[in-house]
């Protein structure tokens, strides 16, 4: 996938013509990545986000021990946006599935744009917030189902937490509730 041409699954970019485009490839770093290899590591400090240009990586979490992996990015995927907005640690590993190409935004880039190319920089900004609010609704949309399966789960197996599921239920209810205000 090249940069320079527009394709229906990269967002990141949707809103730039080619001169814009052009000027991200410009002033931007292409990394490619080995079978396995891990571009992010979980709890990692870094504030660098990246576009998959191409190939397959596997989203893991690294905290049960094992690598328990949570999605598959594709080409035209953001990985590592959160802590490049917040500064805050990784909150996943990300891993080359096979061979891949990503595209990386750090936050001198970000400055460049702001100093350079603010029109740049306001577009990829709308396309970001409208990448996070998709997957934020997402991730709401999961929460009933998940408490319907810990709760069969745990009536199946006879265990007596049903009040930890209403506990839990309400929590969601007010996180909904708060995003929602």
């Amino acid at each position: 996938m090249s940069l320079l041409t527009r394709h229906s699954d990269e967002r990141l970019l949707q809103y730039l013509n080619p001169l814009e485009r052009k000027y991200v490839v410009e002033h931007t770093q292409a990394r490619a990545l080995a079978m396995g290899e891990v571009l992010i590591r979980q709890g990692s400090q870094e504030a660098v986000m990246f576009l998959l240009e191409s190939g397959v990586l596997e989203v893991v979490d690294e905290r049960i021990g094992t690598f328990a992996v949570l999605t598959t990015l594709h080409p035209g995927d953001v990985i590592g946006e959160m802590a490049f907005l917040d500064g805050r640690p990784r909150s996943a590993t990300v891993r080359a599935r096979e061979t891949a190409v990503v595209r990386a935004f750090d936050p001198d880039f970000l400055q460049d744009l702001a100093d350079n190319a603010p029109e740049i920089l306001g577009k990829i900004s709308l396309a970001l917030a409208e990448i996070l609010s998709t997957r934020l609704r997402r991730t709401q949309e999961m929460f009933p189902e998940l408490l319907a399966r810990l709760r069969y789960a745990l009536t199946a197996t006879g265990s007596a937490v049903p009040e930890a599921i209403s506990e839990a239920e309400l929590f969601l209810l007010d996180m909904q509730l708060v995003v929602h205000r």
